[in-house]
């Protein structure tokens, strides 16, 4: 009795083996995300430069929410970010958009560490840092938008294409 059961079980497990790997390999990326090999140069550095965007907005939101105490790492990631973006191979074309993007970063990363800098002299007690100019943060909101509108011209030339 077993060996009846057995066999229409065991094609069953062939069949879908075999149904399976005739449909390629599989993708881990989501659906609606381009495969970054197959773009042209336009279209990688605008999608670079949302992700970097999105990485930005993503960072400003999470440092409004965080306790001064708190920022250290955030300004290291917005530090290492301003990094990454000020040494992205930019087409000709994007440079504005790099630039607009790096000053986001950088503020990002100036007002933090300005904030995290005069807490850690706070505490320890030491008021050699004098008054703290913070009209960088005030800024930041500029800058993001100045890199939204230059990713979105970028966009829209490449779309005009």
């Amino acid at each position: 009795m077993k060996e009846k059961t057995l066999l229409p079980v065991m094609l069953l497990g062939l069949s879908l083996l075999l149904i399976t790997s005739c449909n390629g390999p599989v993708s881990t990326r989501p659906a609606n995300t381009p495969d970054p090999f197959i773009m042209t140069l336009e279209e990688r550095a605008i999608w670079d430069f949302e992700n970097f965007y999105n990485e930005l907005h993503d960072l400003a939101k999470e440092a409004a929410d965080t306790p001064v105490e708190d920022l250290g790492p955030i300004s290291s990631q917005s530090y290492l970010l301003s990094e990454e973006i000020k040494e992205y191979e930019v087409p000709l074309f994007a440079i504005k958009a790099q630039s607009a993007l790096y000053n986001y970063a950088n503020a990002i990363y100036k007002c933090c560490s300005r904030k995290y800098q005069k807490y850690k002299s706070e505490m320890v007690g030491d008021e050699t840092l004098g008054e703290v100019d913070y009209s960088i943060c005030d800024r930041i909101q500029d800058f993001a938008e100045a890199a939204y509108l230059y990713i979105q011209e970028l966009k829209e030339v490449n779309t005009e294409k």
